[in-house]
């Protein structure tokens, strides 16, 4: 199922002429073991502060909006979402479930998804949907 998931993303990704072709969920036609690679949270994250830096936009002291796809239960995805607390996280899906937080509070929701990170197992359904904006919430998806 998973592996469907991240083909059919792949193909979005590449529709749209995405820089990374069919790369865009784990590498892709041509595989990759991001551990291997040396790919690691801290890496991609850096490599984000400095795509923000260009922009002009510091992410470590300035808000900024985020969209992605993993949990928080210890993928890259999840370790890079606790990297800075000005991280407001718009929407985020596994194969599990759709996580949406249309406006979300920075403080709030990093402490949320830090509360999540530290159990032993978890999954967008363990958010506190109460801390969720209006019009947002966890959704769980069917599993084929």
């Amino acid at each position: 199922y998973q592996r469907r998931v991240h083909g059919i993303a792949n193909g979005v990704a590449e529709s749209y002429g995405f820089w990374l072709g069919d790369a865009f969920a784990s590498g892709g036609s041509v595989g990759y073991d991001h551990k291997v690679m040396g790919i690691t949270a801290r890496g991609a994250w850096e490599a984000v502060k400095r795509h923000f830096r260009e922009l002009g936009k510091d992410i470590q002291t300035e808000p900024f909006t985020a969209v992605g796809v993993g949990d928080m239960s210890g993928d890259v995805f999840g370790n890079d979402m606790l990297l800075s607390k000005q991280t407001k996280l718009l929407a985020a899906f596994d194969h599990r479930h759709i996580f949406l937080d249309p406006n979300p509070d920075p403080a709030v929701s990093w402490a949320e998804r830090d509360r999540m990170f530290k159990l032993p197992r978890s999954s967008w359904e363990d958010y506190d949907t109460s801390k969720i904006s209006a019009g947002g919430g966890v959704f769980a998806r069917p599993m084929y």
